[in-house]
């Protein structure tokens, strides 16, 4: 996104945006490294039909550890937080507390980060929903995510003060103890990860951004105007009672998403889990270093010239065995 890149951009010249577990090629087609998630459906269609099978199983059990609680490495070097998921096992429980989630994201987060939103802003978003709340027979629910719950809770106060049937929660519940707790009608969130989590136990979720990771699979509900939002919300307990998913489908978004990145660091997941909050420090150098061999380097370079050559928006891998094999797709 930096304006270094957006002016070669405008002038025609390929920006490579490449980390030690991502490489990115940016053209005006696709100016953000967070976009081209329409193409993963096609993508994952091109895979050789024993590798697909493999890549669904690795992508499930990574899927059903974190929705467990336990150790999620590809959702570490996403920076996602463990503690919004705990070792509680999710039962579904018939409550009579019917309820709508909203799942809502850092007040300065980038509202336009993977495209278009149909508001200016998470605020304007927000009040939109209060708004609604006051006019529609449910209870609402708003959960911070616990990583940024201080950084936004005196601003999330200021929208429970002036419509009173949004209820906070607090800080530490788990979504495992929310699904338990509650008969969820369906949750709204902008672009956030539960988009692709709770269908996964046939709860609908609405997506605010009008492009966003999950866009172009049937698991979510993205409607395109605020008009259609509306009319979602007030039918979601109709939908709710006839929505069901193809889990399949939700293993294939996660591993396009966040298990095919290339890795040029040879058994990247374990040294994430080893390093911890440390991955992003020079701590990886040394990993590096001792992995190094010539084989493993004429490899990454005849990867990244075959990347190159073929003016691909991304390369996508097979990290089933602890190394990065490139997919040409």
């Amino acid at each position: 996104m930096a304006i270094v890149c957006r002016l070669a951009i405008y002038y025609n010249i390929d920006v490579y945006n490449v980390a030690n577990s991502y490489v990115y090629r940016l053209n005006k087609k696709n100016m953000l490294r967070l976009s081209g998630f329409k193409n993963y459906k096609d993508q994952f269609k091109k895979i050789q039909k024993n590798v697909k099978k493999d890549l669904v199983y690795y992508a499930k059990k990574e899927l059903n550890d974190k929705i467990l609680g336990k150790n999620n490495l590809f959702a570490l070097n996403q920076n996602i937080n463990q503690s919004s998921y705990n070792k509680t096992k999710i039962k579904k429980i018939k409550s009579r507390k019917e309820k709508i989630l909203i799942a809502t994201h850092c007040f300065t987060d980038a509202v336009h980060a993977y495209g278009d939103f149909m508001f200016a802003d998470f605020y304007m978003w927000l009040d939109y929903l209060g708004q609604l709340s006051n006019k529609l027979n449910y209870e609402w629910l708003i959960k911070i995510h616990p990583s940024q719950f201080e950084l936004n809770y005196k601003e999330i106060s200021k929208f429970t003060a002036m419509y009173p049937k949004l209820e906070l929660l607090n800080k530490n519940i788990s979504h495992n103890e929310i699904i338990n707790s509650y008969d969820i009608l369906g949750v709204i969130t902008v672009y956030g990860s539960i988009g692709h989590e709770y269908p996964l136990f046939d709860i609908p979720v609405i997506n605010c951004s009008i492009k966003n990771p999950h866009y172009h699979y049937s698991f979510n509900l993205n409607p395109q105007s605020k008009l259609k939002l509306k009319e979602l919300i007030e039918d979601i307990k109709n939908i709710k009672k006839k929505f069901r998913v193809k889990k399949k489908e939700i293993y294939e978004y996660y591993y396009m998403r966040y298990m095919s990145e290339y890795y040029c660091v040879k058994q990247y997941n374990q040294i994430q889990l080893k390093l911890g909050k440390n991955l992003k420090s020079s701590l990886i150098y040394k990993y590096w270093l001792e992995s190094f061999n010539l084989n493993h380097h004429n490899k990454l370079i005849n990867d990244y010239q075959t990347f190159i050559k073929s003016k691909k928006f991304r390369m996508i891998a097979d990290n089933t065995s602890g190394e990065s094999v490139y997919l040409d797709l």
